[in-house]
């Protein structure tokens, strides 16, 4: 069985390092590339909506799955990178290195982990696959578990808005068969902006 996840396309917040974020789209929706399974699930944020009802053939079908949601940032969610860093550097310092740790007062990194691990685990999937949309660091986190890696290996993946992975579970066990970038493609009349590497979306 094979799923195909797919990290939201850019937004106003991802382009601002916002943490939470839970901004508009501001590029249009490129494919993957990579085929998606027909039948797909979004977390609740809308911009995987957003992404979800772009790339699904029937956008009418796409079902809701509360707990593919990003992490609770608790007191940082929306505020952007710059301003944790100026006025909670070491709640910040500790969060990037303890991913036990939720000094923002939401929920930790291995938290957001477990609960991802247990949705892949515990849901009976369609034999043919199926394509999920989530936030950037939800999918980190997916492929953390696929690879049954540590909580803190969380920070040590960069996956792109726009980026996808690739899933295969056999006899229970998950596999990470293919990281791929997110296509080059924005709106007309937008500009690029710069992004932050490392910094969870």
């Amino acid at each position: 069985m094979r799923l195909v996840v797919v990290a939201h396309a850019e937004t106003t917040g991802t382009r601002a390092a916002v943490f939470g974020d839970v901004g508009d789209l501001v590029d249009e929706v490129a494919a993957p590339a990579l085929r998606t399974p027909g039948r797909w699930w979004s977390a609740p944020e809308p911009a995987c909506a957003a992404t979800a009802s772009a790339l699904a053939d029937d956008p009418t079908a796409v079902a809701v799955l509360d707990d593919l949601r990003g992490p609770d940032l608790g007191v940082w969610a929306g505020r952007p990178l710059d301003e944790v860093i100026a006025t909670d550097p070491a709640g910040l310092a500790t969060w990037l290195t303890e991913p036990g740790a939720a000094p923002h007062g939401g929920e930790s990194l291995a938290a957001l982990l477990t609960r991802v691990g247990d949705v892949l685990d515990g849901l009976t999937w369609p034999d043919a696959g199926a394509t999920l949309s989530v936030t950037p660091l939800a999918a980190r986190a997916v492929a953390v578990h696929a690879l049954a890696g540590p909580p803190a290996s969380v920070l040590h993946l960069d996956v792109a808005p726009g980026a996808a992975l690739r899933l295969a579970r056999t006899g229970g066990t998950w596999r990470l068969s293919a990281l791929v970038p997110p296509a080059a493609r924005v709106a007309p009349g937008t500009r690029k902006g710069p992004r932050v590497s490392g910094v969870p979306d």
